[in-house]
């Protein structure tokens, strides 16, 4: 019998390598065969004092081409003998495929024509060398060129393709080495479905908002793609640390290429919701390693099966499964938070210099993705560095130690950048912080803090999971007094103490390490539980009904992102609109509906009288919190009591199915209140935000019935 056995990975990566040089000679060949133009390259003559590039434009698609030239009076475009850019003015010029004059002269004597163009109302994008002709071209020379031109371009997708694909490939294979590593510590047959049904929870709404940027501090592809316009270099900073800008740009290396290439446009079209969907695509791997890193650290401190239920708590703490799904840092600097969970207990166990090298790059990694990973690791720093006193083993401290200032040094690119990094620091310890302190730094204000941290941690799960992970914590560092229990707890403790109660405000996304250490304390609990109870149904109705329980509470989120609000205004405005209507929004974009419709911001009631909009959409839930005395105030004051001329239509926030389901997250489905000028903890009360409609001069029976129908 024969069976088919998978490549190693050193096979499938000589096999990847193979695939893309090919690829890339293919290109090599194709471009070379490409600037073999059989009408001759356009060249630049001198003419007087200026640059002239004199030949024709031709083999491109129908439309109306907009050109556009370097600003001012030095340089002018001739199409046909018409002058169509000239430095202040464009005018756009019908073309077909067949041969038309070229002229551009430029008296800067720029080495290159420095022209962009656009067809039919597209972005602007450089004009290609491609197009222009030094002599003009016959049938069978554009059949050529065009021929020439196709074989360009496919090679350049097929390298770029053969790149992903290997990459794919490189993956997978590394894939199967490391699950072959882990399979013997933890029972991956079972754990295989919890990461798989927390990748369906993560995954489930991860278009959400598309193409507006709902999430608050995503780190979009246009912050990303400015910081590689700058090489991340030249003073170059931002409130992030930039490794994941490192990450990113990485993960979105193909449409980069692509567009580098001419091939697309990543500023047009579908790609900016492709490169975005790119970035979030990242945090939801991250969200499965983080899983399964949970698994291996419960497993290796409780057990395998404190390590399966201690996977299947964290994945249904609520942040999770939003953060996953979005580009925010959250869960990428929680991944390489929990990797180095993993080499943490190694190194206490055996003080080898790969587990301390591997637990300082992975620790460094998740500082330099989010600066307030710090906070994790002071504890863990004192107890690895006992333990190396212990055993009088000083190597690995130091291999540790030389490799965190080496990555650290890399990551922030001390060398081309320290500027930036400079101000990076001045910014998180000045604006960054000081500006979102709520509790004042006294006893009260701590214990507010402190507080507020054990009800976000709460609201996670809600209060089954919560009571369960809190008698996990408490039967084995106080019961049993077990010192692996004390390692574990000790990054949860520093990270409080270090950074939340020195930063006094708090935010659920801030307890997501926290969570993620209590779920395996959780673990525990529920296995400690099992082995007690002797009863197989009863362990099975207990464990059962608080996983179901939680999973409802946390798909919460999934649900009313699927039903979001602003959709359903969207598809209303859409319908409702008359040509000349526009419709008016007020407040943080990302709290609005993103229209196809006419929409005008206003900001005060002297521009709302100004406009005059047909309609007004406000965000109830975040106009609660503006004080009246601010001309936003004012304005949310005059169309709430309808003193402003404006009408309430309709209220929307659509209704969760499960709202039956008792002590549901309050953001999600409670009344949401904040007083004005108050701090809100979680964005997750921007799903499904209340929007109120106001219609100008009152309802009217069309407005209402419109309403009625396409508004819950």
């Amino acid at each position: 019998m024969s069976h088919l056995v998978a490549p190693s990975f050193s096979t499938q990566f000589r096999r990847a390598a193979f695939v893309v040089l090919a690829a890339t000679a293919l290109m090599l060949v194709a471009t070379l065969a490409r600037k073999a133009n059989p009408a001759g390259t356009l060249t630049p003559r001198q003419l007087g004092n200026a640059v002239d590039w004199n030949g024709w434009i031709a083999g491109v698609p129908d439309g109306t081409y907009t050109f556009i030239v370097p600003p001012g009076d030095d340089a002018q475009l001739a199409i046909d003998g018409r002058v169509v850019a000239d430095g202040k003015t464009s005018t756009p010029v019908p073309l077909d495929p067949s041969p038309h004059a070229f002229d551009f002269q430029d008296r800067r004597a720029a080495s290159t024509p420095e022209i962009f163009w656009s067809r039919d109302g597209a972005p602007p994008t450089p004009l290609p060398r491609s197009v222009l002709f030094a002599r003009k071209p016959r049938a069978f020379t554009m059949a050529a060129v065009r021929a020439l031109e196709g074989f360009a371009a496919a090679s350049q997708w097929i390298w770029v393709l053969a790149i992903v694909g290997g990459s794919c490939a490189v993956a997978f294979a590394a894939w199967r080495v490391l699950r072959q590593a882990i399979a013997g510590q933890v029972d991956w047959p079972r754990l295989r479905w919890i990461v798989l049904g927390s990748l369906a929870l993560n995954a489930t709404a991860i278009w959400w908002g598309l193409p507006a940027i709902w999430p608050p501090d995503e780190l979009t592809a246009s912050t990303v793609l400015r910081a590689l316009d700058m090489h991340f270099s030249n003073g170059w900073f931002d409130r992030w640390p930039p490794f994941h800008y490192y990450v990113l740009t990485v993960a979105m290396s193909p449409v980069l290429l692509l567009n580098a290439l001419g091939r697309i446009n990543f500023d047009s079209g579908a790609w900016p919701q492709v490169l975005t969907l790119i970035g979030r695509s990242v945090s939801l791997a991250a969200g499965a390693g983080t899983v399964l890193a949970a698994a291996l650290v419960a497993s290796h401190v409780f057990g395998r099966r404190a390590g399966l239920l201690a996977a299947a708590i964290f994945a249904l703490a609520i942040p999770f499964p939003y953060y996953a799904k979005t580009a925010n840092l959250d869960v990428a600097y929680l991944f390489w938070f929990a990797v180095s969970l993993v080499f943490y207990f190694r190194v206490l166990e055996r003080i080898q210099v790969r587990d301390a090298v591997a637990f300082a790059a992975f620790a460094t990694l998740a500082v330099c993705t989010k600066d307030q990973a710090y906070a994790l690791y002071p504890l863990m720093m004192v107890a690895i560095a006992f333990r190396a006193w212990e055993t009088r083993r000083l190597a690995p401290i130091l291999a540790g130690v030389a490799t965190a200032v080496v990555i650290f040094a890399s990551c922030h690119n001390l060398v081309f950048n320290w500027s930036g990094f400079v101000e990076h620091v001045r910014f998180i310890v000045g604006p960054g912080s000081e500006n979102y302190r709520v509790f004042t730094p006294t006893l009260a204000g701590r214990l507010e803090l402190l507080r507020l941290t054990a009800s976000l941690i709460k609201d996670s799960w809600g209060w089954p999971l919560t009571l369960i992970c809190v008698a996990g914590v408490v039967h084995p560092l106080f019961v049993r007094r077990c010192l692996p229990a004390w390692l574990l707890v000790a990054p949860a403790i520093s990270y409080y103490f270090a950074f939340i109660n020195v930063v006094l405000y708090n935010y659920d996304r801030f307890v997501l390490p926290m969570t993620l250490i209590l779920a395996m304390f959780g673990g525990y609990a529920m296995d400690r539980f099992l082995s007690a109870v002797r009863s197989r149904m009863l362990r099975g109705v207990s464990v059962g009904a608080v996983f179901a329980y939680t999973l409802l509470y946390a798909a919460t989120i999934d649900a009313l992102m699927l039903r979001d609000s602003r959709n359903v205004v969207e598809r209303w405005a859409a319908n409702r609109l008359k040509a000349g209507e526009q419709i008016a929004i007020s407040g943080p974009r990302e709290l609005e509906p993103s229209f196809s419709v006419p929409w005008v911001d206003i900001a005060t009631l002297t521009d709302l009288d100004r406009v005059r909009p047909a309609y007004f959409v406000l965000s109830a839930d975040y106009a609660r919190a503006v004080p009246l005395d601010t001309g936003w105030g004012q304005l949310i004051d005059g169309l709430q009591t309808g003193t402003a001329g404006y009408a309430l239509i309709a209220r929307v926030r659509c209704p969760l199915p499960w709202s039956w389901l008792p002590g549901l997250h309050a953001e999600l489905v409670g009344p949401r209140p904040i007083a004005p000028g108050g701090n809100a903890v979680s964005v997750l009360r921007d799903i499904n935000p209340t929007l109120e409609v106001y219609a100008r001069g009152g309802r009217s029976r069309e407005d209402m019935a419109c309403a009625a129908t396409l508004l819950p």
